[in-house]
């Protein structure tokens, strides 16, 4: 039989036990309330925010999906072809006896947004206007009709050797091109876009511009090769075979943008589903 003391001892213990048990209980009450609370509050903030990046998904999904990704391909191809016109355009001004009406060419001003000069300093651009003066001085002497057949072979000769060191820089952008990229930077400045979702459309910004680089370059590979390509009848036509040439070197160094644009149109349907559950 327990004496007094332990009596007293086993009881303080219990109190303290139960002590302990309740108040164990009122935290666990109050943080199921609390949470069951901020549930009740914040889901309808987080639904309005799930509807506004609707909208803004839905604004990408036409820039990427299938369809959308079938015009970037146009802009891309008209892009290369109007400047390869150029290119040959110049060609055939300097070597045969063809005059253009620039004004009626696929390049001209009023298909183009901008010429975006691919070069990285005031002397570079300097240099290159130096060049386009030659290039021109060129073309008006071999136009006088006032020279003998020697004189003739020494222009071609000339001609030839200022073809060699021909450097393509004024790249040609097109007003779908400009229009495109401006959708495309408008939706990534969205503050309601996952920062996965804003590394993909960077990644496919940048790849647009190594694409655009890409033009530059392989048209300057190809001048080399004009001489033994180029035929009157053949002043660049999207099926002839100097375009065709040009297009398959393109493609086969050009950034896959098709890739990115399934990576971003893959997110935004996996992103969705994830939310549709939550919510």
């Amino acid at each position: 039989m327990m004496n007094k003391e332990e009596i007293e001892f086993f009881s303080t213990i219990s109190n303290q036990f139960l002590q302990n048990i309740f108040f164990i209980v009122g935290i666990v009450i109050t943080i199921l309330t609390y949470i069951n609370a901020k549930r009740t509050i914040l889901q309808p903030i987080k639904t309005e925010v799930f509807k506004l990046q609707v909208t803004k998904f839905s604004s990408i999904l036409d820039i990427f999906d299938k369809q959308g990704y079938v015009e970037i391909e146009k802009c891309f191809k008209k892009i290369l072809f109007i400047n390869a016109c150029s290119l040959c355009d110049d060609y055939a001004e300097l070597f045969l006896n063809i005059e253009f009406n620039r004004k009626t060419r696929p390049y001209n001003i009023e298909q183009i947004q901008k010429i975006m000069w691919n070069i990285c300093s005031m002397e570079g651009i300097e240099e290159y206007e130096q060049f386009r003066g030659k290039f021109n001085e060129l073309v008006a002497i071999k136009k006088n009709m006032k020279i003998n057949n020697l004189k003739k072979e020494l222009i071609y000769t000339n001609n030839l050797n200022f073809w060699m060191n021909y450097n393509y820089k004024e790249l040609k952008i097109t007003t779908e091109y400009t229009e495109l990229r401006k959708k495309i930077i408008d939706v990534k400045s969205s503050p309601l876009l996952p920062k996965e979702l804003l590394v993909l459309i960077e990644e496919f910004l940048e790849s647009m511009n190594k694409n655009l680089n890409l033009v530059v370059e392989i048209l300057n590979q190809y001048t080399k090769q004009l001489p033994n390509d180029y035929f009157i009848q053949e002043i660049i036509e999207e099926k002839s075979s100097i375009f065709i040439v040009i297009e398959m070197k393109y493609n086969k160094k050009s950034k896959d943008l098709e890739l990115i644009a399934n990576k971003i149109v893959q997110y935004i349907r996996n992103y969705w589903l994830v939310e549709k559950i939550n919510t």
